[in-house]
């Protein structure tokens, strides 16, 4: 299946989504986004960082579950009344319960300051306002991919979280910085709140000895010993049943056969939305 053909796929179940923003145009247009980007969900609409929080917790207006859902997603202005959306987001993530739902932060400021913020308190990722098309509906689009996989997953898995992906630890080994942060985003984008990091092949397989992710992504290219060594070693770890995903700037014949000798489990290029990346841990969670 394409990734846009999965992107529409109308098999997968409807997202419970609730937009907490309290300007009108500012909703009409958040709207029309999904609209156009024919995601099949349930929009619920607060419009200030109490009624959010009556809504997440089922209190006064709030109190029928099934009128008033837990969201998969939520959307958060940062400037409200009553309370801004940073405080919202700093209860969301402060709760075990709620912490794993992805929040995207949403704001007309162009401060830098704001983005970090938003980031340092745990936010999945973060679109200006006034919201334009092609960029929500990419983060739209992402959340629905991320969606397709946990509604892909066999039904008593399913049952056993509300969501695997938050079960799923993932474990970065890459000596680039940003690459790092990259990649962090995009998983978190994706659902998986999870993710370790570490710079170097030997910190990576002392970690994997000791935590055992899931999953684990090594670059190819390490200070020190290179990431098909580390593969290669990691897949010797005793009782170790993860699997491991070799990642690259720039995909080779001659590297794509190392990895294989390395042991990996997929050899994908670091692009700048991950779409490949993500399609062979969905195959590997399904």
């Amino acid at each position: 299946m394409k990734d846009e053909d999965m992107k529409r796929d109308s098999s997968v179940a409807a997202i419970n989504i609730l937009l907490i923003d309290d300007n009108e145009a500012d909703i009409k247009i958040s709207l029309r986004a999904f609209e156009k980007a024919r995601l099949k969900n349930n929009v619920f609409v607060v419009t200030d960082g109490m009624e959010a929080l009556d809504f997440l917790y089922n209190r006064g207006a709030f109190k029928d579950k099934r009128r008033s859902p837990r969201p998969g997603i939520i959307l958060l202005d940062i400037n409200m009344p009553k309370m801004d959306g940073f405080e919202v987001l700093n209860r969301i993530k402060a709760d075990n319960d709620l912490k794993t739902i992805p929040v995207v932060m949403l704001t007309s400021s162009k401060n830098d300051e704001d983005v970090l913020r938003s980031y340092g308190y745990g936010a999945s990722s973060y679109i200006p306002k006034p919201v334009i098309y092609d960029e929500f509906v990419k983060v739209v689009d992402t959340f629905n991919f991320y969606w397709h996989i946990v509604n892909k997953l066999p039904k008593s898995m399913r049952e056993e979280s509300k969501d695997v992906t938050h079960r799923t630890r993932i474990l970065v080994i890459d000596d680039n910085p940003q690459d790092q942060k990259l990649l962090r985003r995009l998983l978190n984008q994706a659902g998986f709140f999870e993710v370790f990091l570490e710079a170097s092949g030997e910190d990576g397989i002392a970690f994997v000895e000791q935590q055992k992710p899931e999953i684990v992504l090594v670059d190819t290219q390490l200070t020190g010993i290179d990431g098909f060594e580390t593969c290669s070693k990691i897949k010797k770890i005793e009782n170790y049943q993860g699997k491991v995903i070799i990642i690259t700037g720039l995909i080779e014949a001659v590297d794509a056969k190392k990895a294989r000798e390395a042991g990996s489990d997929a050899y994908c290029a670091k692009t700048r939305d991950c779409a490949h990346l993500l399609e062979e841990i969905h195959k590997i969670l399904t």
